[in-house]
């Protein structure tokens, strides 16, 4: 089920795919619709489940920074494929703010060696990320509070907000009603006009 659901996000993403790569740079994200975050993390779950293998880079078998190499290529975006070089890209999150799509990394014999994919954050359980994880494990999914050896995350896409002080349209025909009523009440009496008077003779 996983497989076909795979194959059709994939074709409908086909159209975005062939247009040109856009470079993900350390200090920025790019803003998208919050549906297209959610559109990459269920494209990301597609892949639990599939083999490790170093320099792996897709579509079946991947390791860590081929998995999100190849997952963000699907939606336009040219991460590179080495765990060092992708933290220093987009824009730098803490832990406690967290979001589905961002990216997680850990130290490797002291230095920066593993990433994963954040899919949910939990007020309890804190984020569970998706990851290429080893060649007994394959991509596999984990709780990010039981990892000693978390190092940092970074955004790439920034989800779309609604501005909180946006004005708010009213129906405009409901908008036509009350200004009829207001020039209505407002607007004074005015007197008939007088008759007119026979001219003198």
């Amino acid at each position: 089920i996983l497989c076909l659901f795979s194959f059709f996000l994939l074709r409908m993403l086909d159209v975005q795919a062939q247009t040109p790569l856009k470079k993900a740079v350390a200090g920025q994200t790019f803003q998208v619709p919050c549906e297209r975050i959610d559109s990459l993390v269920s494209l990301a779950r597609t892949k639990n489940g599939c083999h490790y293998r170093h320099a792996g880079s897709g579509p079946d078998v991947f390791d860590c920074s081929g998995f999100t190499m190849w997952v963000y290529k699907q939606f336009g975006v040219s991460l590179p494929h080495g765990s060092v070089t992708q933290y220093t890209l987009g824009k730098k999150v803490s832990k406690s703010d967290l979001r589905p799509g961002d990216l997680v990394f850990f130290y490797r014999s002291r230095c920066v060696g593993h990433v994963g994919l954040v899919v949910s954050v939990d007020s309890v359980k804190g984020a569970t990320y998706i990851h290429a994880s080893t060649y007994k494990t394959g991509v596999r999914y984990n709780q990010l509070n039981s990892s000693k050896s978390f190092v940092g995350a970074r955004r790439i896409f920034e989800c779309e907000e609604m501005p909180q002080n946006s004005p708010v349209v009213a129906d405009s025909a409901k908008v036509a009603e009350i200004s009829v009523a207001d020039t209505t009440q407002s607007s004074p009496a005015v007197a008939p006009a007088p008759a007119p008077q026979p001219a003198p003779k």
